[in-house]
């Protein structure tokens, strides 16, 4: 008896994402195409938009506040009023915990979207299979919200070099290395940590 001719069909010939033969590209890819479809859905919801504006005000008007005090009550009480250069912290902690509450708002609502356009338990039958379009939308919602401080942050530096150079009676840089701590092993780690929290307890 001879074989049977081998079942080239489409069926035949469909792997599964967690067979070996899925290169690596291939899980990128899909990676990298869950992540821009969620950013362009994030970036378009007003709730988003309201808390990077937000949250963008705020730690610039901290930012001047402070700067304004420390020009004005330096002289006579230098240790009340320090410099805006070593406070990243009080003015970066409000524009922190606010980007905090909007990842909750997107990372919740990721969940809620997929069940009212009744695609919830289409990912849920197989959970392994999607870990590529869970990852993709859990770097989105954390972009989403890391991208505005990193934004204020080079607002705030650029501010400070320009009143540096010209003189100006308030403004100064951040330290740098504070700097890069609170937007590497702080600001990042928080939100990926309560992002990625909330779409677990959400799921």
């Amino acid at each position: 008896m001879g074989r049977d001719p081998p079942d080239n069909s489409p069926s035949a010939r469909t792997v599964s994402i967690q067979d070996p033969r899925w290169d690596k590209d291939v899980r990128l890819n899909l990676l990298i195409a869950a992540a821009v479809a969620e950013l362009r859905t994030a970036t378009r919801l007003t709730r988003t938009r309201l808390f990077v504006v937000l949250a963008v005000l705020t730690t610039l008007g901290c930012y001047f506040a402070v700067s304004g005090f420390h020009a004005m009550g330096s002289i006579e009480y230098p240790r009340a009023f320090p410099p805006p250069r070593f406070l990243i912290s009080g003015f970066g902690s409000p524009m922190l915990w606010l980007l905090l509450a909007g990842t909750v708002f997107m990372a919740f609502d990721i969940g809620v979207r997929d069940r009212r356009e009744r695609i919830a338990d289409v990912l849920d039958s197989r959970p392994v299979a999607n870990v590529y379009l869970l990852g993709g939308r859990l770097c989105a919602v954390v972009l989403t919200a890391w991208v505005p401080v990193v934004f204020a942050a080079v607002a705030i530096q650029l501010y400070g070099v320009a009143a540096r150079a010209f003189e100006w009676p308030f403004g100064d840089v951040v330290e740098p290395a504070s700097l890069i701590v609170f937007l590497t092993v702080d600001a990042l780690p928080a939100l990926a940590v309560w992002a990625a929290t909330v779409m677990l307890l959400a799921a």
